[in-house]
């Protein structure tokens, strides 16, 4: 896959993002030693290193509209 390729795919994909209505939910990690991790914390990678993010799974699962 080309660079040009790997562009337009990218474009699209932050069309298609646009278009979906998102909730914002402000998530904080100021007190964990991974603050600037936020992202793994978020998707719980590792569970010993990143368990402080469980919280943000389980709303996630509790507020999922299917």
């Amino acid at each position: 896959m080309g660079d040009g390729n790997s562009d337009e795919i990218e474009e699209e994909l932050v069309i298609g993002l646009a278009r979906v209505s998102w909730e914002k939910v402000d998530v904080s990690f100021h007190s964990s030693k991974l603050r600037f991790a936020a992202h793994s914390i978020i998707q719980v990678k590792d569970h010993y290193m990143h368990s402080e993010g469980a919280d943000v799974i389980q709303h996630m699962i509790d507020h999922l509209l299917v």
